[in-house]
């Protein structure tokens, strides 16, 4: 008996497709099981094209690429990142370029990295979100120690603390 049976779900009734292709990628990314996850969001993927949905192919190339790092495939992370970034809008687009940065990280492709990073900080700082501007500047600083940059570093991890405390976190 399929999946399909088993839920009760018609074939053809794409929309409740699209979410029990979400929740079964979810459900085995939450059980570690990353390559079976990714292939539920590439399914999830496929659905949301259908329904013309570029917020859930957006979400679909983010949790991917999540689900590469995972699997330490970062080549293959970041290029979802990519196209993450390609369906996000200027309202949603973040994540992609924070985890962007992370995997330019793991690919020691440290300039690639910061210029991610500034550009994850500068998003989240001409909106105000300032757990984001915080997560940025923390990164930054990484970023520069990795570069041998110390005042630069320093500047970033100075910031990251100051937004933590005016968020008194």
């Amino acid at each position: 008996m399929t999946i399909r049976a088993r839920a009760g779900v018609q074939a053809g009734d794409v929309q409740k497709e699209a979410h029990m292709a979400y929740s079964l990628a979810k459900l085995n990314e939450d059980k570690k099981k990353y390559k079976t996850a990714i292939r539920f969001y590439k399914d999830f993927f496929f659905y949301a094209r259908l329904l013309e949905d570029p917020i859930g192919s957006a979400l679909a190339f983010n949790r991917i690429g999540v689900a590469y790092h995972k699997l330490r495939q970062y080549n293959k992370s970041l290029s979802f990142h990519k196209k993450h970034m390609e369906f996000s809008d200027t309202e949603n687009i973040f994540a992609s370029h924070y985890n962007s940065g992370i995997c330019h990280r793991f690919l020691n492709n440290n300039e690639d990295s910061i210029v991610e990073f500034t550009k994850a900080m500068e998003w989240a700082s001409q909106r105000g979100d300032f757990p984001s501007e915080c997560l940025s500047a923390g990164q930054l600083g990484i970023a520069y120690v990795i570069a041998g940059d110390a005042d630069k570093a320093n500047e970033n991890f100075r910031q990251c603390l100051s937004i933590s405390r005016q968020m008194k976190n």
